[in-house]
């Protein structure tokens, strides 16, 4: 016997003791770690989608201002740049 299976015996009989079903503790303990796993990359995933998100807003909004050069000399008024502190500014006031 591994020292998994002695930890996950472990496991049986604190987490099931007193489970009367037809499922096994082990059973009931693989099905909890599937859903966990399930849930992480959904969080997972809507972060990665909310980033590719903003990021994509970013880059339109810039390419709508005309955006040709981060250096704020070379701006005019129909070509400028939206930059992330001034994005983060807007947001947080």
């Amino acid at each position: 016997m591994s020292d998994e299976d002695v930890n996950y015996v472990h496991l049986d009989t604190v987490l099931c003791s007193g489970v009367d079903t037809d499922v096994t503790c082990r059973q009931l303990l693989w099905m909890g770690s599937l859903s966990m796993r399930r849930i992480l990359n959904i969080i997972g995933g809507l972060s990665l989608t909310i980033a590719v998100g903003f990021g994509i807003a970013f880059i339109a909004i810039n390419f709508m201002l005309g955006c040709e050069s981060w250096d704020e000399r070379y701006w005019t008024e129909y070509n400028s740049c939206l930059t992330l502190p001034q994005l983060w500014e807007g947001l947080t006031r």
